[in-house]
């Protein structure tokens, strides 16, 4: 790790571009994010090194379908290399892009707001999608190199989801898809919702630009992202981490040196198998819970699964939807249930399955 501090006198700067990382880092400690405008950074860790080679191997996968090949960049040890091809070769590319047409790989978009500040993403892939209910809309892929995925329209959801309406004047869907775990998930987007973001962004951006400007370093947030940060000896959480900072950088080595062994042993006791694994530090459950989804009967016979928000809009048009809108993301309770079938729809069940991934930190040992 490499950085340069500049004069004592503090660097005046002006911020225009904003991505999803500044956002990512401000919310994470402003303190840092500040500093990071003024300073020269040359810092990439083992799990970062392997998350960039992921890409480049994922975007190498799917140029293909299209008959673009894309040359990756791979200036990485052969141990590096060899961990981020298993990630990107572990995602069924078929089934990813079934029904839909890839347009770009690595998409670099901007969109600038009625403020002028412009915000700046890259898209892993972007893809043109028909569905027979939905329409047609832009499906915008994000591969994470992680166990876990976000399952919430964050902040990354909504401005990838903002940039893309932008971009392409059609709805839009945000997927995220993890190389280790296969985890999916997705978000639909009309594009007057995700066009509404554009207000919160250009406040948001001025509330940023205003602190990250400012000659008055803003005050650091406390948390485990200090054990990395390359100003904590010039920070006053220096002392508050000085204890606990050689465990927490212990537990992160046994982390990453556990995760193959991990991934291995899930891939051979598998979620139709129901088995649970149990080990040093980590415990596997597997989770099962039942589901519902609103079906109409079609004339041929067959059953059609009714959108979320096309059932939000037919609620609403028939008067019930007041009493059982607790959250943004519609639940299929008892009386949505209910209410459903008073509309002449048939309710289909399933069995959700996941697998519980729990670590038990406590039962490492000094010795390992």
């Amino acid at each position: 790790m490499k950085f340069m501090n500049f004069d004592d006198d503090v660097k005046v700067i002006s911020i225009n571009n904003f991505s999803k990382s500044l956002f990512s880092r401000f919310n994470r400690c402003q303190r840092e994010a500040w500093n990071l405008q003024r300073n020269y950074i040359e810092a990439e860790g083992l799990s970062l090194s392997i998350g960039k080679a992921a890409h480049e191997y994922f975007a190498q996968r799917v140029s293909k379908l299209i008959g673009n090949e894309y040359k990756p960049s791979l200036p990485y040890s052969p141990s590096i290399l060899k961990e981020a091809k298993e990630l990107a070769y572990s995602i069924d590319i078929e089934r990813l892009t079934k029904n839909s047409e890839v347009l770009f790989i690595e998409k670099r978009v901007n969109a600038t707001l009625p403020n002028k500040n412009n915000i700046i993403g890259i898209f892993d892939n972007v893809l043109y999608c028909e569905d027979e209910y939905m329409g047609d809309f832009i499906k915008v892929v994000d591969f994470k190199s992680g166990f876990s995925i976000s399952r919430e329209v964050d902040d990354e959801a909504l401005i990838y989801g903002y940039l893309a309406a932008k971009e392409y004047k059609m709805p839009v869907v945000f997927a995220r898809i993890s190389g280790r775990s296969g985890d999916y998930w997705e978000h639909y987007f009309t594009y007057e919702e995700a066009m509404e973001y554009e207000d919160i962004l250009n406040s948001y951006t001025e509330e940023v630009k205003k602190v990250l400007e400012s000659p008055e370093a803003p005050f650091p947030n406390a948390g485990a992202h200090c054990q990395n940060c390359p100003f904590l000896d010039d920070c006053i959480n220096k002392g508050y981490y000085e204890d606990n900072l050689d465990d927490m950088i212990t537990q992160q080595a046994l982390f990453a040196a556990k995760a193959k062994e991990l991934k291995d042993k899930i891939k051979e006791r598998t979620i139709s198998e129901g088995g649970s694994i149990e080990s040093d530090i980590y415990k596997t459950k597997l989770k099962e819970s039942k589901t519902f989804k609103v079906q109409e009967r079609l004339d041929n016979g067959k059953k059609k699964t009714v959108n979320k928000k096309a059932f939000i809009q037919l609620l609403f048009e028939s008067g019930n939807i007041e009493s059982i809108l607790s959250s943004l993301d519609i639940k299929y309770n008892q009386d949505v249930l209910d209410k459903a079938e008073a509309l002449g729809f048939e309710i289909g069940e399933g069995i959700s399955r996941s697998i519980d991934i729990q670590v038990n930190a406590e039962e490492v040992s000094e010795d390992e």
